[in-house]
């Protein structure tokens, strides 16, 4: 499955580390449904899920982009 979250979805946070290219460690919190990242070492929820509910015991996934939003692959 490929999830596109486009670059004005994210938070403004997010946004701002990304513009300062300080945006790393991407990864997906199950329990607060979200996307997380760290701008420098402050972590920053990158996009809050309300659509529907992130669920990935079973599978992996890679974050890939940033710069125009984040691709998610659950593989």
């Amino acid at each position: 499955m490929i999830i596109n979250i486009p670059f004005k979805d994210l938070t403004k946070e997010a946004k701002k580390a990304i513009a300062d290219k300080s945006l790393t460690h991407l990864s997906i919190d199950y329990a607060d449904n979200a996307v997380f990242g760290w701008m420098g070492d402050v972590e920053i929820v990158v996009y809050q899920f309300t659509e529907f509910k992130i669920d990935n015991r079973n599978h992996g996934y890679e974050i890939y982009g940033k710069e125009y939003g984040l691709t998610i692959e659950i593989i």
